[in-house]
């Protein structure tokens, strides 16, 4: 009686395995059955001639920008039963210039009825490549879904995008300047940019991973997310948002007429001058800090700095150098110490 057990349950062990080998094979099949690529592509003839690329994008489809070593630029549209992509490429030489139009319009009605849980396919896209040594890359256009632009080195590169979300990852150039209305504008990955230019209108301002000289950041209505930011200068301002600060070096400049600052991380800008009209201010100043000056005003708030209800604070010398205000709100400085205490007394 054992022997039968034991016979069936190798028997149902090996089908559930063949099964699992089949619905895999079964599902990759499908999906290559279900997305279908569109390619188009553009020769430059005069490559030595052109020293600016002019790409505008339209639609609300998905785009990647890449870069690469061939003298083409090239159309890949992956669009997929359920996302279907109609899309379209024209390019011609003017001289110097090299005009580049692609538009992206994506359906998503096809399958709205059915529930695709069980079956996920990869987002539709466009994926646009353009040659590495294109010295001047402007982009333009009212594309309204998310355009990302990877691994470019350029002199110079900029974007006045309406309403999409553009994203910048691992880009190295001596200029980039990045104009939005109303969507985010991401900065991510090792880039090494000398200038950077930030303008929102309407929509978050993030940079991550940064190294450059000077970065200038204007949004009226977003929140400017900085994290692992190295540069000479920074000056941000933001009429109606917060700032979110982390591991920024340099010399600061910030401004706002709504909203919060808070800065911590393990690294300090060497100077900084914040000013609020309407809103808080914390630091959180890392372990070891030997050497900080800090001035603080509040007309309308508390100020504490380091667990002391005064104005200034001074800690050594030829260290990081603070100048702190706002209207109304409170400014507070702590470092690891102050909730190390606080931890000890919840612990008690």
């Amino acid at each position: 009686m054992k022997k039968v057990t034991i016979f069936f349950l190798i028997l149902g062990i090996l089908a559930i395995a063949v099964g699992g080998i089949g619905s895999a094979v079964f599902y990759q099949r499908a999906k290559i059955s279900m997305v279908k690529n569109q390619q188009e592509a553009y020769t430059i003839k005069n490559k030595k001639d052109i020293k600016e690329l002019h790409l505008t994008l339209s639609g609300n489809a998905a785009y990647i920008l890449r870069s690469s070593t061939d003298n083409q630029v090239s159309m890949n549209t992956q669009s997929s039963v359920t996302t279907p992509i109609n899309s379209s490429f024209d390019a011609k030489e003017s001289k110097e210039t090299l005009t580049v139009s692609v538009s992206g319009n994506q359906k998503n009605e096809t399958f709205e009825q059915f529930d695709f849980q069980f079956f996920h396919l990869e987002d539709s896209q466009i994926e646009l490549t353009i040659p590495a040594d294109i010295e001047r890359l402007v982009i333009d256009g009212d594309a309204s879904g998310t355009i990302d632009v990877y691994d470019f080195i350029t002199t110079k590169l900029e974007a006045t995008i309406d309403h999409a979300d553009i994203n910048f990852i691992s880009n190295t150039s001596e200029e980039i300047n990045i104009n939005s209305r109303n969507g985010y504008i991401n900065i991510y990955g090792d880039s090494r940019i000398e200038k950077l230019s930030l303008k929102s209108e309407y929509g978050n301002t993030s940079i991550y991973g940064f190294t450059g000289n000077e970065v200038e950041i204007i949004t009226s209505s977003g929140n400017i997310d900085l994290n692992d930011v190295k540069t000479s200068k920074l000056t941000a301002d933001s009429k109606n948002g917060e700032f979110y600060i982390i591991d920024l070096r340099g010399d600061v400049e910030l401004t706002g007429k709504s909203g919060s600052i808070y800065l911590a991380g393990e690294n300090l800008p060497k100077k900084m001058n914040a000013v609020m009209e309407h809103g808080d201010i914390e630091i959180d100043l890392p372990q070891g800090v030997d050497n900080i000056t800090i001035k603080a005003e509040s007309e309308l708030g508390d100020v504490d700095l380091l667990d002391e209800e005064s104005s200034t604070y001074k800690r050594g010398k030829n260290g990081s150098e603070f100048e702190l205000k706002t209207n109304t709100g409170d400014i507070s400085v702590y470092d690891i110490y102050y909730y190390e205490e606080e931890y000890e007394e919840y612990e008690e």
